[in-house]
This record gives structure tokens, sequence and C-alpha cells, in this order.
């Protein structure tokens, strides 16, 4: 027999969270408000404990996505030595 909270966790791992949807931009932008509400110390422990974390995921993700565009990053390749031509680079995942 499976446990119902065993069940809840696996089909939650399965979705992805709303961290995991952001554009870089929106991920970096909600962990600058995160951050500004830890700077002001005003939360009570347990919000701070739980921005904390959600800032962490943030930063996972800014840097994801980060490390995506580093790996496709054009690179310049000289052909007969006088011309240039630029290319993508291919990633494999």
């Amino acid at each position: 027999m499976t446990h119902p909270r065993a069940t809840k966790r696996s089909a939650a791992a399965n979705t992805p969270s709303p961290i995991d949807t952001l554009p870089f931009e929106d991920a970096f932008n909600q962990m600058q408000v995160v951050i500004t509400q830890l700077e002001h110390g005003e939360l009570p422990l347990d919000q701070t404990i739980a921005a904390f974390e959600r800032g962490m995921q943030l930063a996972r993700r800014c840097n994801a996505l980060l490390d995506a565009a580093q790996l496709r990053v054009q690179v310049l390749e000289s052909e007969d030595g006088e011309s240039l031509m630029l290319r993508d680079v291919e990633v494999e995942s």
C-alpha cells in the first residue's frame, strides 16, 4: 500500500515549480526583492527562513540560465587566416 504523502511528493517532484519556468530577468528581479526583505530584517523567523530558501532557489535558477547562455555563446573561427566566421557552439545535453 502506498502512503498518501509519498504519492503526493512524487507527483509534486515531477511538476516544475514556478521558479523553474522563470526567465532570467524575472528570477533576478524576484531575487533582489527577497534580498531587500532579508536585509531589512523585519520578517518573523519562519518567513525569514522561507524567504532565504526562495532566494537560494532563485539564485540557482539564475546560475543555471547563465550557464546555459554561456554554452550558446558564438565562437570566432579563423578559416583561412584572413576571414573570420561566426558559428554557434553545439551543446549536447
